[in-house]
């Protein structure tokens, strides 16, 4: 297991039970400083030979190793679902289509949000015609984009978190 010891900044390990000072450090054993130093990073990094740390510095380390996930709540869900990775991200764009604007929203279904539930708000909300279209992907995928006639881009992004609640990032 691995040993963490907080260490004064005189060199000294300090008494059980005792408060941090503002210069306190920890003592690295070899395991934790192997939880903290990627084996290329280490080389080029001159903290990895290190034998104490910040405790700030170890914490933000070791956040930066840590796989990150994605946990998706709510909607229409009954189980939240988790991913490896990023947030899914919402496409939204903006087209000229036979001399008329049109803004396209795609992957709704990675937040659970029914595209055809989604066009009729969308209708609604920005006083214009909104549609799905499908279209087959290579995979044999239905992919379902929600069209809506009209520059309505910064009304759909004010949209999705309101009544949605996507994430700003998405």
């Amino acid at each position: 297991e691995a040993h963490v010891a907080a260490v004064s900044a005189g060199g000294g390990a300090e008494g059980g039970g005792g408060g941090q000072s503002s210069h306190s450090a920890w003592a690295l054993d070899p395991l934790l400083s192997d939880a903290l130093f990627r084996g290329g990073e280490a080389a080029k990094d001159p903290q990895a030979g290190a034998a104490s740390m910040p405790p700030k510095e170890v914490r933000r380390r070791f956040l930066k190793r840590l796989e990150q996930w994605t946990r998706v709540s709510g909607g229409a869900l009954e189980k939240p679902m988790h991913a490896r990775g990023e947030p899914p991200k919402v496409v939204l764009t903006t087209e000229q289509r036979r001399g008329h604007s049109v803004t396209c929203v795609a992957e709704l279904a990675a937040y659970s949000i029914d595209p055809y539930t989604a066009a009729r708000e969308l209708a609604g909300v920005c006083g214009a015609t909104a549609n799905v279209e499908e279209e087959a992907l290579k995979s044999g995928v239905q992919k379902r984009v929600v069209s809506v006639q009209g520059l309505w881009d910064r009304s759909i992004t004010e949209w999705l978190p309101a009544k949605h609640g996507l994430p700003p990032r998405c």
